[in-house]
């Protein structure tokens, strides 16, 4: 390998580092859902094949396969992969919908984000049914203001929830579904994501490292 090769990457290595240390490791068990219902607690009752009754959840490829008056779509992953999915209950106090408790570390910041997606929409029927609204919780508290789920159905969007464990050296983590409308509430979950992410002025901290060890290697 040349110098100035060797050069090249002995100052890219903390920029390197800093991507792999933190915003890399997601701490989640089964976050894109893929290996089915596993690694996760919900308050509903598991319903595989049918999410006809409210108060019901499954993993699934495709609403519609689940409940014939839902929307037909695909994961966000890749458009054939599974998906959380629920039928939103109608009583209150809201059951939580879907939880998994993580080990973190003390003092750090994470952020927990993923996608959602209404999938209500009663295909022949002419009902429009009111979207699912979320609430977010960590170690019992509230996260953020409440989420409402995009109303076209199918339509994937992100949410990005930043969290700092201060001196906690765990996160439960909670997704309550509000909506009590009987038809609605419907909502589809994928890819989630818990990751701790870098302090700005430690990144920099080692790019200068990097920046000044790539200096004494020049002179």
């Amino acid at each position: 390998m040349k110098r100035s090769t060797k050069i090249f990457f002995l100052g890219l290595a903390p920029a390197l580092v800093c991507g792999l240390a933190f915003g890399q490791a997601n701490l989640l068990v089964n976050g894109d859902f893929e290996q089915g219902n596993v690694g996760f607690h919900s308050d509903y009752p598991y319903s595989p094949g049918n999410l006809a009754p409210k108060f019901t959840y499954d993993v699934a490829k495709n609403p519609h396969d689940d409940n014939g008056a839902g929307a037909s779509f695909g994961d966000h992953t890749t458009g054939h992969g599974l998906m959380f999915l629920c039928n939103g209950a109608d009583f209150s106090p809201a059951p939580v919908a879907w939880s998994e408790t993580i080990q973190v570390a003390p003092a750090t910041p994470y952020a927990f984000s993923g996608w959602m997606a209404s999938w209500g929409q009663y295909v022949g029927t002419g009902i429009d049914p009111s979207p699912a609204v979320l609430q977010m919780n960590i170690n019992g508290l509230q996260q953020g203001g409440l989420l409402t789920v995009p109303a076209p159905n199918g339509q994937w969007q992100q949410f990005n929830i930043p969290w700092d464990s201060e001196s906690a050296t765990q996160a439960l983590i909670q997704i309550y579904e509000l909506n009590q409308a009987f038809v609605g509430g419907d909502v589809a979950f994928d890819d989630f994501s818990f990751e701790a992410v870098p302090e700005p002025a430690s990144c920099s901290l080692l790019a200068l490292a990097g920046m000044g060890l790539l200096g004494r290697r020049k002179r």
